[in-house]
């Protein structure tokens, strides 16, 4: 089955997991611990980042390859066209494409720290523009997805104008979206809205970030413009935030909640950015089978 069959009318809201290439061997081998208990629940898809400028090229290409090796049915490739011509992108697409992969998620990419990298001459200045070439190259049986988000891009002058662009990436081919992750579930339901009222048909997964600690937590949404809502600072000022068991213990049990009641208004999926890590998205996942608001794994 393909990746964008998942949606099909009647189907339960799909599971999905992101992973990021290792840059050690010791990094390799814990990966490969985490992969082994994240496949143990029976995602619909994995997806694999790619870094900007193809700085994880054949990192990804290889993680990809190992997922393979383990049954993995659907993966989705990260392919980011921040400072790569299209020919470069294509070569990219070709070579999934040669391991049986029909589906990518397409983004712009954000310029590396410490960089001397640009835009390509040769590329692309926006996502929009990124999927419009591929999505008129490749054959219908390609299936190319994009990002949203659900408080507004950093860059965009605000959300309203962001979901513009957004259309304009569906209207020129992409076929489901991932939206950035979020804490208040008021932002996604806000996004939703606002794709219905732009005649954004196509499916909406929510993005999940499980809270492994608070210095990641600020940096990463410092970086992504996800904000930090009061409930979340509340809760995290009731806690020890140097006891990292006590703050990942919290992230969970938020992340479930938030889950839950995503689950409740009919959300299309769940994608957990892991970070590499499996314990929190393990326990989130499987307390919410046990309470039944995600389908039972098969495995």
């Amino acid at each position: 089955m393909k990746i964008i069959e998942l949606w099909k009318e009647g189907k339960d809201p799909t599971l999905s997991f992101e992973l990021f290439p290792a840059r050690t061997e010791k990094g390799t081998r814990t990966l490969d611990r985490v992969i082994d208990k994240l496949l143990l629940l029976n995602p619909d898809f994995v997806s694999v980042t790619f870094g900007a400028g193809g700085s994880s090229r054949s990192g990804s290409f290889e993680l990809v390859r190992k997922l393979q090796t383990l049954k993995v049915e659907r993966i989705l490739p990260y392919v980011a066209s921040f400072g790569l011509s299209s020919v470069e992108l294509e070569a990219v697409i070709d070579d999934y494409l040669s391991l049986g992969i029909d589906s990518f998620l397409c983004i712009r990419g954000d310029e590396p720290e410490e960089t001397d990298l640009g835009p390509h001459p040769d590329g692309f200045g926006y996502a929009s523009e990124f999927i419009n070439h591929v999505a008129g190259k490749y054959p219908d049986s390609v299936a190319f997805g994009a990002a949203g988000y659900p408080e507004g891009h950093i860059d965009a002058d605000s959300r309203e104008s962001d979901w513009d662009f957004l259309k304009r990436k569906v209207d020129n081919g992409a076929r489901f979206l991932i939206a950035n992750y979020f804490f208040d579930n008021a932002f996604f339901y806000q996004f939703r809205d606002g794709c219905a009222k732009r005649g954004i048909e196509v499916p909406l997964i929510a993005g999940i970030m499980p809270i492994f600690n608070v210095k990641l937590l600020k940096s990463l949404s410092a970086k992504c413009g996800a904000s930090i809502p009061e409930s979340l600072q509340a809760g995290l000022a009731a806690i020890d935030v140097e006891d990292k068991a006590a703050v990942q213990q919290f992230g969970m049990t938020f992340a479930r909640v938030q889950c839950e009641d995503l689950l409740k208004n009919k959300v299309d999926g769940l994608h957990f950015y892991t970070m590499d890590k499996s314990k929190s998205v393990v326990a989130i996942v499987e307390g919410l089978r046990e309470q039944g608001y995600l389908k039972k794994s098969s495995h």
